[in-house]
């Protein structure tokens, strides 16, 4: 496989070493010559991950996979616009909002960002989506039409950040220390141990706590958090060594076994890891 292919052609913005904090979502599917990817300006970059941009036509319809965050999609074609909160993806699915000819923009939050931007909707989005202008009424039509009216992925970054200029007003940041368990859970060795991950950092949490702040904050359960970093984190493995030992990797990533590897993986995939690796032989 080595001699096909030294890294994999998807969206993953991390590079080297798996970063210690805060890693860039990784979305497994194929980048094409007009994609782009991005990253914000220096007032957003602790709220905005990163920033994509995706051709899509009717012999390509992506699936969005498992990932920590929130997004706002924008999304245009001919003779339509639209614009989304897409919560975050705990299975692989067609993203509903997509036309068959589009161009969708993505702006990405950061796990921790998104309840303190958009509150409860975080929650209600997960594996879902809804109309942006359900939360910002008086904002989304102009940011929309804007959008709209160019062609440029940079231009479309700055009618963003000028949105989200608008919209920080109702910002409100969650503790820096329910943040930092947040951040505790998502680099968990051992999902298993995610209930007990406020025992790991200076200011204690109970179980039933730690438990009730990740489902406030992210929607989901700290395991399933946990889960989908250790996913995310072997994506990247396998993006940057495509020839990695699946049986290393496995041991590595704290699976139990080679089988047990597999049937997560494919949980979150939807292929095997020998599946997902042999797509991209020979391109």
């Amino acid at each position: 496989m080595k001699e096909h292919l030294k890294q994999l052609p998807i969206f993953n913005l991390n590079r080297g070493l798996y970063p210690a904090i805060y890693p860039y979502p990784i979305q497994p599917y194929l980048m094409g010559a007009n994609d782009y990817t991005g990253l914000p300006s220096l007032p957003y970059k602790n709220i905005v991950s990163c920033y994509h941009q995706k051709q899509i036509n009717g012999n390509t319809s992506p699936l969005i996979y498992p990932s920590n965050g929130c997004a706002i999609v924008f999304v245009i074609s001919n003779n339509k616009s639209n614009s989304v909160l897409v919560g975050s993806p705990t299975i692989p699915r067609k993203a509903e909002y997509l036309f068959s000819e589009c161009v969708c923009f993505v702006a990405i939050f950061w796990p921790d960002a998104g309840y303190g931007l958009f509150s409860d909707f975080t929650n209600e989005t997960i594996d879902t989506s809804i109309p942006l202008e359900k939360i910002f009424p008086d904002l989304t039509p102009c940011f929309t039409e804007k959008m709209a009216s160019t062609v440029s992925f940079l231009q479309r970054i700055n009618i963003f950040e000028t949105f989200l200029n608008r919209i920080l007003t109702r910002y409100t940041p969650i503790p820096v220390r329910h943040k930092r368990l947040l951040n505790k859970i998502s680099h968990l060795p051992d999902p298993s141990l995610a209930d007990t991950a406020g025992k790991l950092i200076p200011a204690e949490f109970s179980s039933r706590h730690v438990q009730r702040l990740c489902v406030k904050y992210t929607g989901i359960t700290p395991k399933l958090l946990a889960r989908i970093s250790r996913y995310q984190k072997t994506l990247h493995i396998m993006n940057t060594d495509p020839s990695v030992n699946l049986s290393d990797l496995a041991l590595e990533m704290g699976y139990s076994d080679q089988s047990h590897f597999i049937k997560e993986f494919k949980k979150f995939q939807n292929t095997t890891p020998v599946e997902f690796l042999s797509q991209f032989i020979g391109r």
